[in-house]
């Protein structure tokens, strides 16, 4: 990462090529240290990492043995079942007809996965991938706002709106009609944000409609 040049002081006060010389030393020395501390995070994250994993999984284990069980533990465990046992998902696809989700903006990964074993149009069959399931027609209809995300810290994953909206055979249907409100506050609304959020930030920030 280069540093920018020294700006200040004359050259009659750094001597001839003073100001050139202590500017490409700075450079030289901010890319060592960018240099070493990248290697030493590699090192430290390889030393780390599996020792994380090894502590996740074995206190999941003990909260299982123990019968504590947390959300993301009982999300695990259904997912886990839905995916090993065909006679699980067939029980369930007879008894579940349609799934409707709501707030689906805050849907994690896990929970795709749990959705999409469940409206498979073929449960005794699951490929590796949720992605390559092939979803019963009229199986799942989901409601939400990809701008009204905020459960990123709980694993909710916006990049998944754009990812399953395309699988959904009904497509996408807006719902535009406000009671809520009035005109001249929703005019004020959709003026300022229209402005401020504009056509988004890819998979950061969704559009603004």
């Amino acid at each position: 990462m280069p540093l920018p040049k020294p700006r200040f002081g004359k050259a009659d006060f750094w001597g001839p090529g003073g100001k050139e010389q202590v500017g490409a030393l700075l450079t030289e020395a901010r890319d060592q240290q960018v240099e070493l501390l990248t290697r030493l995070r590699r090192q430290v994250l390889g030393r780390l990492a599996p020792e994380l994993v090894r502590f996740t999984l074995a206190w999941a284990d003990e909260r299982r043995r123990a019968g504590r069980l947390h959300f993301h533990d009982l999300l695990v465990l259904a997912r886990d079942v839905l995916w090993r046992d065909a006679e699980v998902r067939r029980a369930l696809a007879r008894r579940w007809s349609v799934l409707v989700i709501d707030e689906f903006q805050d849907t994690d990964p896990l929970q795709v996965e749990l959705v999409f074993a469940l409206a498979a149009a073929d449960p005794d069959h699951l490929p590796a991938r949720w992605e390559d399931i092939e979803l019963g027609a009229g199986r799942v209809l989901v409601v939400g706002d990809p701008k009204q995300s905020i459960y990123g810290f709980r694993g909710a994953d916006i990049t998944l709106w754009n990812r399953t909206r395309e699988r959904f055979d009904g497509g996408v249907v807006s719902l535009v009609q406000n009671f809520r409100s009035v005109d001249t506050i929703l005019e004020w609304v959709n003026e300022v944000f229209d402005t401020l959020i504009g056509e988004g930030q890819g998979d950061v920030q969704p559009s603004y409609a």
